[in-house]
């Protein structure tokens, strides 16, 4: 599945942007990234499978992490963790 696909399931059930992700503008692909609407995205690495990882936030502070890796930034993992105090 594409992040693009994900996406749109993930904001369907309710998650939105982390609006306190700390993105890494140092990177070229991140802000590109960033540029094209995805305001959740963290930070990719310039290195192998070049993943990326995005953060959205739920109604409960919960968060949810995803990473996309290669070059159609395929769905490669996620998980929900609680959002520091």
């Amino acid at each position: 599945m594409t992040y693009g696909e994900a996406r749109r399931i993930i904001l369907k059930q309710g998650w939105k942007p982390n609006p306190e992700v700390t993105t890494n503008f140092r990177s070229t692909v991140v802000k590109a990234i960033f540029d094209r609407g995805y305001t959740e995205v963290s930070d990719c690495s310039g290195t192998g499978e070049a993943p990326c990882r995005y953060e959205f936030v739920n109604q409960n502070g919960d968060l949810l992490y995803v990473v996309t890796a290669g070059r159609n930034s395929l769905l490669r993992n996620w998980w929900i963790g609680k959002k520091a105090l």
